[in-house]
């Protein structure tokens, strides 16, 4: 028994001990998870709120799960979003974002199991996405509980955005549908003060051939639709069971909706602007191919939406059955049905211009009579100048932005535009579509400030006058190339006349400096002539009677020494020489040049008097055509050749001396060559004006002075060679003249 006691006391001691360390452990827990936060409170946090990106929980029963009846058949899509509601009030929590950023605790354990009605906590990230969301981190399903019943919606707020997440009632007339999903269709609800979109599954029950035109309620939850800047665009209604989708009055055929003509498509009635089917009928003018067309009754336009493309030609009479569109300053029909009733002839354009349409516009009289203005989805033809061509991409069509003198418009086209050419005429025919100022302000009777057309193709542009070849952009890139060739002629002009200016100082130089020569030249002539005549008037003279006399001594008496005869012979002799001397002077200074000889003549006659008496040869050698030169240029040359002969004959020491005569290729200059086979000298080391020698000085100056070139070349053992190129103008002439 005692054992007994033992035992139970210790056991109970153990029992005590871990219920308070349980207790103390669950104390710890409790204190770590953030506190509970209404789903109202958190609904209504605003964008700034620090309460952005911190951990938050709530608790509340699944209202939806994923996009509710458009979802698996199932019922599951948790894993990608549900949400959780708390008196009425309903949050988004994206468990598909927890899952790429890893952050859900066991999620293959929780997800699959959701379903509508369980009762969840759920702890996470608040974070905002249009509305407020929570992205989960922790989920756990405390049990299951009823939903509350949905309320009625309130249209002005459920149309605004404001019953967020709310489970409401809401109904209206289906007036249109989209097909986006291989999975639902997307419905457009018009309540009558607004619509809302939703979306049904793609089943017989939802077919659109069943809900168009037809009455029905939803059951929902109330949500958004976005843009990419997370804008408010238009309300819709997600349904979460399919008991929560009831139709009160289903569709009639299209085509026993009441018939009424196009101008009274949105006039008055007693019962306000039909929600339901119209049907009205006209010749199709335009037709794009896919949803949009154009017909026409007695002159007037009306445009309509098509449900889907259907197989329509230009010239077709159609019944058309559908809804008012009101989202254009004039209303048109959308969710349309057609059938073809017969094939007629399109109406003929009427020509128009911005003067008459405004015209029509400001006619009250007319107007307060019943006739409305009815260009706008009128076929119409306007007439302009092109001013632009925006090529269209895809499915975007060709813009030509016309020039219509009062306005300027715009015509889409889709194709048969690449070969027309800015600044033609044209006259194009299409549908008009009037811009006013405020297409969609409440305005009453505005005034249209500009028309654009939709031509139907091609066809319907007419090319009346092609562009003048004097476009603005010719003409400015005509003006900028003559503005840039008289730009470079002047510069041309500039440089042409500086080369000019810079070629006429260096002939003027040049000339100057040959009429140097060619005066100094003439003076030394002049000086050498009247020494040659003094010469020979008084020391020849003399030098003849000193003759005569010494001769007359050699006849005088026999009885003078005998010697005598024999010095007056020898005096005789030197006399005879004297007078030979100055008669060879004075034939040199006379012979340069001689006025009746050519140059080669002149060179031939000094060649033979150097040459007299001694064994050396000179060889000349001219070329046939040789040019007659200016006397100074000649009397220049002349004395150069005669100062390089006497050299070879007084220091080369040869036997042979080899004169060249020769004209250059461009028949410019003269050339002379004097080439000896002598015994050379260093040229290095030759012999200088200051000690005496003035030859090679000589020679070199007088070239210089007629603008040439002089050269000379010689080794010891191998001869000399000189060179001369003296250039000939044809100005030479005239400064001979002078």
């Amino acid at each position: 028994m005692l054992q007994e006691q033992r035992f139970m006391i210790g056991f109970i001691n153990l029992f005590v001990f871990c219920l308070v360390s349980a207790c103390g452990i669950a104390e710890r827990c409790v204190a770590d998870q953030p506190p509970l936060v209404s789903i109202s409170a958190l609904m209504a946090t605003p964008p700034d709120s620090p309460l952005i990106n911190s951990v938050v929980r709530v608790r509340g029963i699944i209202s939806l799960v994923g996009e509710g009846i458009t979802t698996n058949k199932d019922g599951s899509g948790a894993e990608n979003s549900f949400v959780i509601e708390e008196e009425g009030v309903g949050i988004w929590i994206h468990s598909s974002r927890a899952l790429r950023e890893g952050e859900l605790h066991e999620p293959e354990k929780v997800l699959p199991g959701l379903r509508r009605e369980m009762q969840v906590e759920i702890e996470g990230v608040l974070a905002k996405l249009g509305t407020p969301i929570i992205i989960p981190r922790r989920i756990t399903v405390l049990g299951t509980a009823e939903l509350p019943l949905a309320r009625s919606a309130y249209l002005k707020r459920f149309l605004n955005g404001a019953d967020e997440l709310c489970r409401v009632t809401a109904g209206g007339v289906v007036q249109g549908y989209e097909d986006v999903s291989q999975t639902y269709w997307s419905y457009r609800v018009e309540t009558g003060i607004g619509y809302f979109m939703t979306r049904l599954p793609k089943l017989p029950e939802y077919a659109p051939s069943r809900l168009i035109d037809a009455r029905i309620r939803l059951t929902g939850l109330a949500a958004s639709r976005w843009n990419w800047r997370l804008e408010f665009t238009c309300p819709r209604l997600i349904v979460a069971d399919h008991q929560d989708v009831a139709v009160l009055k289903a569709a009639k055929d299209p085509f026993s909706a009441p018939k009424v003509l196009a101008k009274h498509i949105n006039g008055y009635t007693p019962s306000g602007r039909p929600m339901n089917r119209l049907r009205v009928e006209g010749v199709v003018t335009y037709y794009d191919g896919h949803r949009l067309l154009y017909i026409q009754q007695a002159g007037l336009g009306l445009r309509v939406i098509l449900n889907q493309s259907e197989s329509i030609e230009l010239g077709d009479y159609l019944e058309v059955s559908g809804f008012v569109e009101r989202s254009e300053y004039f209303a048109g029909i959308s969710g349309a049905s057609v059938r073809n009733l017969d094939h007629v002839s399109i109406p003929r354009p009427v020509p128009k211009t911005l003067e008459n349409i405004i015209d029509d516009h400001n006619d009250f009289e007319l107007w307060s009579r019943g006739s409305i203005p009815t260009t706008d989805g009128q076929l119409i033809q306007i007439s302009g100048r092109l001013l632009r061509v925006q090529r269209g991409i895809e499915e975007i069509p060709s813009q030509l932005v016309i020039d219509c003198g009062s306005t300027i418009s715009t015509a889409y086209v889709d194709s048969g535009v690449q070969d027309l050419l800015v600044g033609s005429e044209l006259k194009v025919t299409g549908i008009a579509r009037l811009r006013y100022p405020n297409p969609l302000a409440n305005v009453n009777l505005q005034s249209p400030e500009g028309v654009d057309l939709l031509p139907r193709g091609p066809q319907d542009i007419a090319v009346l006058a092609l562009p003048s070849w004097w476009t603005a952009q010719r003409t400015f890139w005509i003006l900028l190339f003559v503005a840039s060739l008289l730009l470079s002629i002047l510069v041309w002009a500039m440089v042409l006349r500086r080369s000019l200016r810079v070629r006429t100082e260096q002939l003027a130089v040049e000339m100057q400096s040959r009429r140097d020569a060619a005066i100094e030249f003439q003076g030394a002539l002049r000086e050498r002539s009247r020494l040659a005549a003094n010469l020979h008037d008084t020391l020849m003279q003399t030098m003849t009677g000193i003759a005569y006399q010494i001769d007359a001594c050699g006849h005088a008496d026999s009885d003078s020494v005998s010697q005598q005869p024999d010095h007056l012979e020898t005096a005789s002799r030197m006399v005879q020489y004297a007078q030979e001397d100055l008669r060879k002077t004075v034939s040199t200074l006379h012979c340069l040049p001689p006025d009746d000889r050519e140059f080669l003549q002149s060179v031939r006659q000094i060649v033979e008097r150097v040459c007299l008496g001694r064994t050396m040869q000179v060889k000349i050698t001219a070329t046939d055509d040789f040019p007659t030169l200016a006397d100074f240029v000649a009397g220049n040359l002349l004395l150069v050749i005669q100062e390089a002969i006497h050299n070879a004959l007084k220091h080369a020491e040869t036997e042979q001396v080899h004169l060249d005569l020769t004209v250059t290729s461009d028949r410019r200059a003269i050339e002379v060559t004097i080439r000896d086979h002598g015994v050379g000298f260093d040229v290095t080391d030759r012999a200088t004006a200051s000690e005496g020698h003035f030859g090679i000085l000589g020679m070199q100056q007088r070239i210089e002075r007629l603008g040439g070139s002089f050269a000379i070349d010689s080794e010891i053992g191998n001869g000399t060679v000189i060179v001369v190129q003296a250039p000939i103008h044809h100005f030479d002439a005239m400064i001979e003249c002078e």
